[in-house]
């Protein structure tokens, strides 16, 4: 609520963006939620993983269980890696390559979506100023290179697409960027996956080197790729 006193464009923003004020709120608390049950009860996001393995091993059930969690996990901030690394151990590098693709792109745009819900008339760009003005103009007008090569530097990737929807950014170009960009890591996280071998149910499982040193071939091939991307850019 606004004092009657307050500004006239106080008083018009928060009659605007008040039903966007209270989903943020409720976002927050359902992560602050989240956050106190796993410390009181000292669980670890690898811990909650591991429970979660039994239900992903379902021949049918668990792959649509894995690509909706996936999905959502934004709304919770569950580190995607871990949920990449589980589809290459528990699905092999064909399937896991290709439920992580679907899962992912498909996190990305629902993350898009909240960030464009919650910035809604909340950024002008004619407003903003030096160096926030300079690069939502450069993400605006370079689209398609800036997500890319933001996507092969492995930055958070709920985080980029949160910006990219507050910012209100083209979704055709952004999308097509998080498909590409996001392969090299998807591929490296995955193998990493499968250079596990038997399961944790016996204490740390055997590790095939070579797919390992493979994993991490690929994992730094990208991150010399953003480099010479971004020195061309």
């Amino acid at each position: 609520m606004t004092q009657p006193g307050a500004p006239v464009w106080r008083r018009i923003f928060a009659r605007r963006h008040w039903v966007r004020w209270v989903a943020l709120f409720f976002w927050l608390a359902l992560i602050a939620i989240q956050q106190w049950y796993m410390v009181t009860r000292d669980l670890t996001p690898a811990g909650v993983m591991q429970g979660l393995l039994e239900t992903l091993r379902q021949p049918v059930s668990g792959p649509l269980v894995f690509i909706v969690f996936y999905i959502i996990q934004p709304i919770i901030l569950f580190p995607t890696w871990l949920l990449t690394v589980a589809a290459g151990f528990l699905y092999g590098l064909g399937w896991g390559t290709a439920y992580t693709v679907i899962a992912a792109n498909l996190s990305a745009l629902f993350s898009y979506a909240i960030g464009r819900y919650l910035g809604a008339g909340l950024f002008d760009s004619k407003s903003a100023q030096g160096l926030l003005q300079r690069y939502a103009t450069y993400l605006r007008e370079h689209t398609f290179e800036a997500v890319l090569l933001l996507r092969f530097l492995f930055l958070p990737y709920d985080l980029l697409s949160y910006v990219a929807g507050f910012l209100r950014i083209a979704w055709q170009p952004f999308l097509l960027a998080t498909m590409l960009g996001s392969i090299p890591g998807t591929l490296s996280f995955v193998l990493f996956g499968t250079s596990f071998e038997g399961d944790f149910s016996g204490g740390a499982p055997r590790i095939d080197t070579r797919i390992l040193l493979l994993s991490a071939a690929l994992f730094m091939l990208s991150i010399g790729a953003s480099r010479l991307f971004k020195r061309k850019r």
